[in-house]
């Protein structure tokens, strides 16, 4: 495969990035304050309860409220330690599969969350000199929104890989030229009816790409 003209669009967390590794990393701050085990996970979900990304803001907003006397200044500067510490959390085929690939094409990071937290992470994870740019969409935003600013010249023509069943299938819906991937490393995710290939590492990802771009 050697076109330059073709992008793909890649999600970070759990694409790229163990987000559940660093999930239970991040939750092992709250309860090392005197957060409930309980109250941690149960706080964490409220954030995702409506959206497909994680809230930072909110969840810190949940757990003020409900532990006033926590210490918010430790907490932030432990959480700001973890995210500073994402290269950990990388996947181990995920440089190798953005170096197989950036010669002849270009990648650019397509993710959610709140910007200051996710834009943290990836910098921190030593991703960002492996894709062309990173685009970060605000919780409750979508992702297929984003791709209509970005991709008029594509003609809707690129690869989009993603994790979750929701941005799955709203991005092919938008897009029905689009080659959508959803990579599902668990067995425990929701597979999209409505999604080109699934795939279950980034290797076999390789593979789905070249048919597409051939």
């Amino acid at each position: 495969m050697n076109d330059r003209n073709m992008i793909i669009f890649i999600d970070f967390d759990d694409v790229l990035f163990d987000k559940r590794a660093f999930r239970d990393e991040w939750l092992k701050v709250f309860t090392s304050l005197g957060v409930s085990p309980e109250d941690s996970w149960a706080l964490y979900n409220r954030t995702l309860a409506t959206r497909t990304a994680y809230d930072l803001d909110l969840h810190l907003a949940l757990v003020r409220e409900a532990y006033p006397l926590l210490d918010m200044e430790s907490l932030g500067k432990q959480l700001d330690a973890i995210r500073a510490g994402s290269r950990r959390y990388v996947f181990e085929e995920s440089i190798p599969f953005l170096e197989s690939l950036k010669q002849s094409c270009r990648i650019e990071l397509v993710t959610s969350g709140v910007p200051r937290h996710q834009e943290g992470k990836i910098h921190a994870s030593g991703l960002v000199p492996h894709v062309g740019a990173v685009h970060v969409v605000p919780p409750g935003g979508k992702k297929s929104d984003l791709l209509l600013r970005l991709s008029p010249a594509h003609r809707g023509r690129f690869v989009f890989i993603d994790d979750i069943t929701e941005n799955i299938e709203h991005v092919k819906a938008v897009f029905p030229e689009a080659c959508v991937i959803q990579l599902a490393r668990y067995e425990d995710q929701v597979r999209s009816e409505r999604a080109d290939a699934i795939t279950t590492n980034l290797y076999d990802t390789i593979a789905v790409i070249q048919e597409y771009a051939q």
